[in-house]
C-alpha cells in the first residue's frame, strides 16, 4: 500500500504536459509583448505544437522556450520578430544514453524500455541491450520520459533536451506493476522484429516441474513450439528438424559443447545463477554464428552491488548454494553459485539394483563485476562443471581339486573390475564494456573453453593355484576433447532514431582431439612378468581457425514497418583448405494494427564443427570433429512467416510457419556404428540433404493469478543422400521427426504463500532403426551364425510420449529472508513412456518359445514413472 501511495504521489506531482499549437503561442506573445511575427507561409506554425508552460515576463525567454527544438530561427527587428527555417531544414538533435539497473542490487536490466514522448508527437524509444545500455537520439525540446521493466515500478519524469545527456536509472521491484505496452526494438519476443524468438524469465525456469524437482533451462525450452526433446525426461533439444549438435548454447556469449549432467537428466545451468535466457529458432541476428538450428543465449547474474544475499537448496538430486554481494559498494560485486549431486541418494539406489557404482556431478559458476566508471564496466567469469561415474566390483572364488595322486588342494581366484567415465566443461571469460559516445557502445570479450572426456576400464585376475601365483591385469583408456580460444569485439551504433546498427568481428582457434586410446596388459606367471602396451589410436589432433565479420541494422522505415537486414561473413581454415560462407539475414515486421503484427525472415547459418553420434541419445563419448578438406560445412537456409495478436488484455497469440533446408548433414553409413571410436571417421560418414517444415501455434496468458501457455506444433523432417550411400538414396524420416507436439503450462498463485505449476506434454514418437530380417550362414569354425539385416533407415516409430507434471511452492517470510518448500511429481499418472529401446533376435529354446526362432524382438523400457520430489530452499 505504501508503494502505491508513493507511486501515485509521483504521478500527480509530475508537471502537466498539455499542449497548444505554435500559432496560438505566437498570438499570446504578440498580445503580451506588443510585437508582430513575420514569416513565410511555408513555415506553417499551425501544424507545430509546443508545451503550454508559462514563459515568464521576458520576451527573449518567451521566444527561446517557444522555438527550442523546432528548427526555427528568430530575429527581433524594430518591433517585429522575423522567423526563418534552419538551412538544413531540420531541428537540432541530441542524444540521451545510460544504464538501467535494479535499485536494490545494482544488477543491470536487460530489455528495459526507455520511451520519450513529445506533445503531439509519436513516442520514440529504445530497449536496453544485453549489458543494460540504451541510447536515444531525438530533436531538442521538452519531453516526458518513461523507463519501465516487467515487475518493476516505472519511472516517469520530464526531460529537457538541449545537449547530449548521460542518464542512468535504477528501478524498484514491484511484482504488481506490469511492463509498459510501448516498446521499441526488442530483440526477441512477440513484440520484436524477429519471428521464432523467445525470452525465458528466471521465474518461469524455476517454476517448471522436472525430474527429481531440479529446474532446468533446456527442459523449459522443450515446452516451446518447434522444439523436440531427444528422449523423455532428458535435457537434449532438437529445434525445427536439427540435430543435438546444431544448437549454439552460450553462457555470457561463449559457447559450451556438452551441457548435460547425468547423461542429459539435467543441464549444467543452475537457475540460481541465470538472469535471462533468449532463444532464437529462426531470424538469427547476424552477431550469432557457428550452428544451424538454434541459439540459446544464457546471461548470468552480475552480482549485487548493494547488499549480500544467499540461497541454499536441498533436493533429492542435488544441493545448491548461491551467494552474491558487494566487495566494494557500488563499485565491485561478486556472484557465486555451486551445485553438487546427492550421492547419498544415488548410491543406495544403484546398490539396491545390485550395481556397485557411484555417480556424482558438480558445477561452479563465479562472476566478478567492476564498475570502473559510468562509461566502463569489467566482468570476469569462470564456469566449471563435471560428471564422474565409478564402477568397482570384486569377486572371490574358491575351487577344490585333486591332483594325479588324488590329493586334495584348493585354488583361489580374485577377480576385480573397474570402470570410470568423466566429462565436463571449463570456461573462463573476460569482458569489457565501454561507452565511446552517447551513440556508440562496445563490448570486448576474450574467452577460453575446454571440453574433455575420459573413459577408463580395467580388470585383474589373481590366481593362487596350490601356492603357485599368477596374475593378469588389463586396462583400456580413451579420451577426447576440444579446446577453444576466442576473441570478439561488438559495437552498437545509433546514428538516428531510425537506425540501430550492430557490427563486429570474432575469431576462434579450435583444437580438436577426437580420440586417443590405448590398452595395457600385464601378466605374471611362474615368477616371469611381461608388460605390453598398445596404442590403438594415436589421437590425431585437428586444428581450425574460425573467423567472421558481421553487420546488422534495425531500421524503422515507416511508422508501421521495421526492417532488419544483416550479413555475416564466416571463414574456416583447416588442413590447408579455406571455407568462406556469406550468411545473409533478413527480418521484417509490419504493424497491421496497433495489436496485430506480421513478421517474415530469411536466414542462412553455417556450421563448421560436428558431433559424431549414433543411436537416439547423446552420450559423453560422442566425438566433436571439424570440417576437413573432405567433409564440408553444414549449411541451412530457413524462411519463416508469422502472424501475432495482442489485442486481448493479458493474452498473446502467435502463429508461425517455416521451411528449412540443410546441406551436408552427416550420417553414419552403418546403423550400428561404433559409439566409442573415431578411427577413419571420415570414411564412415556420408554427407546428404535434409529438410524440415511445419506450423507452430501458441497462446499465452501473461497477467492475473492464473498464467500459462498452450503450444501446438505440426511438422515434418527427413533426410536424403542422393549418392545412395545411406538408405539406397531413398528419403527417410529424421530420427526426431515427431509429427505432432502439444504442451500446456498453467501457473496459479493462490496467495502470497502458495503457488502451483502444472505442465502436460504430448508428442508423437521418435523414429528408430530395427532389423527386419536375419541371415543364417556357416562361419569359419563351422558353426551357424545369424546376422541382422536392415533394409530401411528409421523404419520404426516409437509410441507417443505424454506425461503430466505438477509442482507446488509453499513460501513463508522469516525474520531474515524466505523459506520455500517445493513438492512436485513428474509423470503423475505413471505413463509408461519409452525411454530406452533395444532390438534382439529370439532364441526359441532359451528365451520366448511362443515366438519363432530368430524373430526380431523389440524391448521398450520406461524409466520415469511417477517420480516424486521435494526441495527445501532458504533465502537470506
Amino acid at each position: 500500500m505504501k508503494r502505491i501511495l508513493i507511486l501515485l504521489l509521483i504521478l500527480f506531482s509530475a508537471p502537466a504536459f498539455s499542449q497548444e499549437s505554435l500559432k496560438a503561442r505566437m498570438d499570446r506573445i504578440e498580445k503580451d509583448f506588443g510585437v508582430s511575427f513575420v514569416y513565410a507561409s511555408s513555415l506553417s506554425p499551425e501544424s507545430r505544437t509546443v508545451l503550454s508552460n508559462e514563459y515568464g515576463d521576458d520576451l527573449s525567454g518567451a521566444l527561446a522556450s517557444s522555438f527550442k527544438g523546432t528548427g526555427i530561427r528568430y530575429k527581433i527587428h524594430r518591433g517585429n520578430v522575423i522567423l526563418s527555417v534552419d538551412r538544413s531544414g531540420k531541428a537540432a538533435k541530441s542524444t540521451v544514453c545510460g544504464l538501467v539497473t535494479d535499485a536494490g542490487s545494482g544488477e543491470i536490466l536487460i530489455g528495459a524500455s526507455v520511451i520519450v514522448t513529445r506533445p503531439g508527437g509519436a513516442p520514440v524509444g529504445a530497449v536496453t541491450n544485453e549489458y543494460g545500455f540504451y541510447t536515444i537520439t531525438i530533436e531538442e525540446g521538452e519531453y516526458l520520459l518513461e523507463v519501465s521493466y516487467l515487475g518493476y515500478s516505472p519511472i516517469r519524469r520530464p526531460l529537457t533536451m538541449e545537449k547530449d545527456l548521460n542518464l542512468s536509472f535504477a528501478l524498484t521491484p514491484d511484482a504488481r506493476i506490469s511492463e509498459s505496452g510501448i516498446t521499441s526494438r526488442r530483440d526477441a519476443g512477440i513484440l520484436s522484429t524477429r519471428p521464432g524468438s523467445t525470452v525465458l524469465s528466471a521465474s518461469l525456469i524455476e517454476s517448471t516441474p522436472a525430474v527429481f524437482g531440479e529446474p532446468d533451462i533446456l527442459k523449459t525450452i522443450q515446452l516451446l513450439p518447434g522444439v523436440q526433446n531427444a528422449n523423455d525426461g532428458f535435457s537434449g533439444i532438437n529445434v525445427r528438424g536439427g540435430g543435438l549438435d546444431e544448437n549454439l548454447i552460450l553462457l555470457d556469449g561463449s559457447a559450451l559443447y556438452n551441457t548435460n549432467h547425468l547423461l542429459g537428466l539435467t543441464s549444467m545451468f543452475s537457475p540460481d545463477m541465470v538472469k535471462k535466457t533468449t532463444v532464437y529458432k529462426s531470424a538469427f541476428p547476424a552477431r550469432y554464428g557457428g550452428r544451424t538450428s538454434s541459439v540459446v543465449d544464457v546471461r548470468s547474474k552480475d552480482g549485487n552491488l548493494k547488499e549480500t544475499h544467499a540461497s541454499l537448496s536441498i533436493g533429492l538430486l542435488a544441493d545448491k548454494l548461491s551467494i552474491e554481494g558487494p566487495l566494494k559498494e557500488d563499485k565491485v560485486s561478486f556472484a557465486l553459485s555451486g551445485r553438487l549431486m546427492q550421492t547419498g541418494v544415488f548410491s543406495p539406489v544403484m546398490k539396491a539394483f545390485g550395481v556397485p557404482a557411484n555417480y556424482w556431478f558438480y558445477d561452479l559458476n563465479a562472476k566478478l563485476t567492476y564498475v570502473i566508471s559510468d562509461r566502463d564496466r569489467l566482468y570476469a567469469g569462470i564456469f566449471n562443471g563435471y560428471d564422474n561415474f565409478r564402477f568397482s566390483q570384486a569377486e572371490e572364488e574358491y575351487r577344490h581339486y585333486y591332483d594325479d595322486n588324488y590329493a586334495p588342494y584348493d585354488m583361489y581366484c580374485m577377480k576385480r573390475q573397474k570402470l570410470g567415465l568423466r566429462w565436463g566443461n571449463t570456461l573462463g571469460t573476460l569482458r569489457w564494456n565501454h561507452v565511446y559516445s552517447p551513440r556508440l557502445f562496445s563490448n570486448l570479450t576474450v574467452a577460453a573453453n575446454r571440453y574433455s572426456m575420459s573413459l577408463s576400464n580395467g580388470s585383474s585376475v589373481n590366481v593362487d593355484d596350490d601356492g603357485e601365483m599368477s596374475s593378469c591385469e588389463t586396462s583400456f583408456s580413451m579420451s577426447s576433447g576440444i579446446m577453444d580460444l576466442r576473441a570478439q569485439m561488438d559495437f552498437d551504433y545509433t546514428p538516428s532514431p531510425a537506425h540501430l546498427i550492430r557490427f563486429g568481428a570474432e575469431a576462434i582457434g579450435h583444437k580438436f582431439r577426437p580420440e586417443s586410446s590405448s590398452s595395457v596388459e600385464k601378466t605374471t606367471s611362474a615368477g616371469v612378468s611381461s608388460d605390453e602396451r598398445t596404442d590403438m589410436q594415436k589421437g590425431k589432433v585437428h586444428y581450425g581457425i574460425e573467423a567472421s565479420l558481421y553487420v546488422e541494422d534495425n531500421m524503422l522505415l515507416a511508422g508501421w514497418l521495421t526492417f532488419c537486414p544483416g550479413i555475416r561473413l564466416s571463414t574456416f581454415i583447416t588442413e590447408g583448405r579455406t571455407y568462406v560462407s556469406p550468411e545473409p539475414r533478413l527480418s521484417l515486421k509490419a504493424d497491421l494494427r496497433e495489436d496485430l503484427f506480421a513478421k517474415a525472415s530469411l536466414t542462412r547459418m553455417t556450421q563448421f564443427v560436428h558431433m559424431l553420434t549414433s543411436g537416439n541419445t547423446s552420450l559423453p563419448t560422442d566425438m566433436w570433429v571439424p570440417s576437413t578438406k573432405n567433409i564440408r560445412p553444414t549449411v541451412s537456409d530457413q524462411a519463416s512467416v508469422g502472424l501475432y495478436y495482442t489485442g486481448l488484455a493479458g493474452w498473446e497469440f502467435s502463429s508461425e510457419g517455416y521451411w528449412k533446408t540443410m546441406n551436408n548433414v552427416l550420417e553414419y553409413l552403418e546403423v550400428n556404428a561404433s559409439l566409442f571410436s573415431s578411427i577413419n571417421w571420415e570414411q564412415n560418414v556420408a554427407m546428404g540433404k535434409g529438410r524440415s517444415f511445419g506450423l507452430e501455434l501458441m497462446v499465452e496468458k501473461t497477467t492475473g493469478k492464473a498464467t500459462g501457455m498452450l503450444a501446438y506444433t505440426i511438422s515434418k523432417s527427413d533426410r536424403v543422400f542422393p549418392d545412395g550411400s545411406v538408405n539406397g538414396g531413398r528419403r527417410f524420416p529424421y530420427v526426431y521427426d515427431r509429427r505432432h507436439k502439444l504442451t500446456s503450462t498453467v501457473n496459479y498463485s493462490f496467495n502470497d504463500r502458495i503457488d502451483a505449476t502444472a505442465t502436460w506434454t504430448f508428442a508423437s514418437g521418435a523414429w528408430f532403426t530395427v532389423p527386419t530380417r536375419h541371415v543364417v550362414s556357416v562361419g569359419p569354425d563351422g558353426y551357424l551364425q545369424r546376422e541382422f539385416c536392415v533394409t530401411e533407415r528409421n523404419n520404426y516409430r516409437l509410441p507417443p510420449v505424454h506425461h503430466l507434471d505438477v509442482g507446488v511452492n509453499f513460501r513463508k517470510q522469516k525474520r531474515v529472508g524466505e523459506r520455500i518448500w517445493n513438492i512436485g511429481v513428474y509423470n503423475i499418472y505413471g505413463a509408461r513412456n519409452p525411454t530406452l529401446l533395444t532390438s534382439s533376435m529370439n532364441d526359441a529354446q532359451f528365451e520366448n518359445p511362443d515366438l519363432p526362432d530368430g524373430a526380431i524382438v523389440i524391448t521398450r523400457r520406461s524409466l520415469f514413472m511417477f517420480m516424486p520430489s521435494v526441495t527445501y530452499t532458504r533465502k537470506f
